[in-house]
């Protein structure tokens, strides 16, 4: 073009080695610097269908989750559970992920039945931890996200009202 600035879009390129080759047209000399914005190197992970709340992984006791991602700017993942009347959570119960900062700024937040967030966690260091005490019986959304498109992997940690924390299977 006869701008500024040059671009190239890379949607649709198939994964390979590419180059870039900047010249002066017409042997024009120039001093310029070069950007680039690459797709993430973050993979889908293995629960990748719950990205809504209809879509939520249930989980129905205390449990470590491994492996996990937020993997493109797009991307939320939901889990719900269930509290039982006769079991109300107390302090020793939590929900939370545990990530490194330094890859992407990740936030958690816990929803009610309606979808409305009553508790959050989105603090800019690693890790972020949700206590449940306190809460009533009924269905819950468990929420993670990026903070502005961030990408991080990470592990999720449920303690839940009767619940020894084991991994899921």
């Amino acid at each position: 073009s006869v701008t500024d600035n040059e671009s190239i879009s890379l949607d649709g390129v198939a994964a390979g080695t590419y180059y870039v080759r900047v010249y002066g047209y017409q042997g024009a000399t120039n001093i310029y610097g070069v950007n680039f914005v690459l797709p993430s190197s973050i993979s889908p992970d293995y629960l990748e269908v719950n990205d809504s709340r209809a879509t939520a992984t249930s989980i129905t006791r205390s449990s470590i989750l491994p492996g996990l991602s937020i993997h493109n700017a797009a991307d939320v993942d939901y889990f719900t559970f269930t509290i039982v009347g006769s079991t109300l959570p107390t302090d020793a119960q939590f929900v939370g992920i545990s990530f490194h900062q330094a890859d992407g700024d990740l936030d958690l937040r816990l929803e009610d039945a309606t979808g409305t967030t009553i508790r959050r966690s989105v603090s800019v260091t690693d890790d972020e931890l949700i206590s449940l005490a306190g809460l009533s019986a009924g269905d819950y959304f468990i929420r993670v996200d990026g903070y502005e498109a961030a990408q991080a992997d990470y592990d999720l940690f449920v303690e839940l009202p009767g619940g020894t924390i084991a991994p899921v299977s």
